[in-house]
């Protein structure tokens, strides 16, 4: 059972196998942004400072190859397979690279 790391609000859960970021955020009770749940809509899209995680089938709409060539993922369709450090963009969406690797540093 990997452990992902949010860095945003500072704090560790485990995923379950087989399990989504988004899905176990909210199990465990953190108000996660997101939106459709099925990688259709992009409000979950957050950056992958660490770890590998199996990316489960979405839309190009919510997250294009050029933005998962960056590090993006989307929580509601990435399955940790390793422990992670994720920082999710928020409305903003502003969080550039520097900005969340100076965030996975703290």
């Amino acid at each position: 059972m990997p452990d992902v790391t949010l860095l945003d609000i500072g704090r560790t859960i485990a995923v379950p196998d087989g399990q989504t970021i988004l899905s176990a955020a909210l199990d465990a009770g953190i108000d996660y942004p997101h939106g459709c749940k099925s990688g259709r809509c992009g409000r979950c899209k957050s950056r992958l400072l660490g770890g590998q995680v199996d990316h489960l089938d979405h839309t190009r709409f919510a997250l294009t190859a050029e933005e998962r060539e960056a590090g993006l993922i989307l929580a509601c369709r990435a399955v940790p397979v390793t422990d992670a450090k994720v920082a999710w963009l928020g409305e903003a969406r502003t969080l550039g690279r520097s900005q969340a690797e100076d965030l996975a540093r703290t």
